[in-house]
């Protein structure tokens, strides 16, 4: 089980990735990029660093929201297999949410899942959903729209791995 929550630690507010693992693990992820045009720095207190964390054999990084925007909290993170993105991506950046989600799977050569609301909040932001499961080479495998219950995709890590194989780009990066 994967998701974000406002947690509070130490005497400060945090926009926390919770991942609770099959043997009840429990792994946290505390957002880095503050959502400046919200306020969201006011309110919360950005995490240090970010982190891929072992689940069934899969190595899986998490990001919040804003997060997408910083394609370095990814790229500089190796040996992942799939990053989630949990999010408040509203209408009016809709398009910018599908690109950079592609363009972290692209970079990153992994899968790439994006979990973005649907309503409207609050401040009247409409929210469409838009959720996503993209491969390692940018192919969107399945999108969600605002009213659809959910989709099964099955993720193929040794056809991944093929890939990564066949393109070792990742073997250029600087550390």
């Amino acid at each position: 089980i994967i998701g974000s929550i406002p947690m509070f630690r130490g005497g400060k507010y945090y926009n926390t990735s919770l991942i609770v693992r099959p043997s009840k693990e429990i792994s946290m992820y505390d957002k880095i990029h503050l959502f400046g045009m919200a306020g969201e720095g006011k309110q919360y207190t950005p995490g240090s660093r970010s982190t891929v964390f072992d689940v069934n054999e899969w190595k899986i990084q998490t990001q919040i929201c804003y997060d997408l925007r910083f394609p370095y909290t990814t790229y500089n993170q190796p040996n992942k297999d799939v990053i989630i993105y949990c999010a408040n991506w509203p209408v009016k950046r809709i398009h910018h949410w599908k690109q950079l989600l592609i363009a972290r799977a692209i970079e990153n050569q992994c899968y790439v899942l994006g979990v973005n609301r649907i309503g409207i909040d609050a401040n009247g932001y409409e929210y469409n959903g838009c959720s996503m499961i993209i491969d390692y080479n940018g192919t969107v495998l399945a999108e969600l729209g605002n009213q659809e219950e959910g989709k099964t995709v099955n993720l193929e890590k040794v056809i991944m791995a093929q890939f990564r194989e066949s393109l070792p780009f990742l073997k250029d990066r600087i550390q």
